[in-house]
């Protein structure tokens, strides 16, 4: 295998991936944040509030998912084995 070829992909990708996980962070932060918010408020939560907060979580751990699989794709790279 020729490391010359596979050092660049691995270091593009592995800025993408921080970047990528920058973004989730944000994400991650922001629900951290809202939903004590909307529970510590005295008030009745509607329907629409619960689906959307689900369909959120429900996309925070498919991103998480990608970003696991992504990261072990250039570790299996990086140690020279097939992805």
């Amino acid at each position: 295998m020729d490391d010359s070829k596979t050092t660049p992909n691995i270091n593009q990708d592995l800025i993408q991936l921080y970047d990528n996980m920058c973004e989730f962070n944000d994400y991650c932060s922001f629900l951290c944040d809202a939903v004590p918010g909307l529970f510590s408020e005295e008030c009745d939560i509607d329907m629409h509030t619960v689906q959307g907060a689900r369909r959120h979580f429900s996309q925070l751990k498919l991103q998480a998912e990608t970003l696991k699989i992504d990261l072990r794709s250039i570790q299996q790279r990086a140690c020279g084995r097939a992805g």
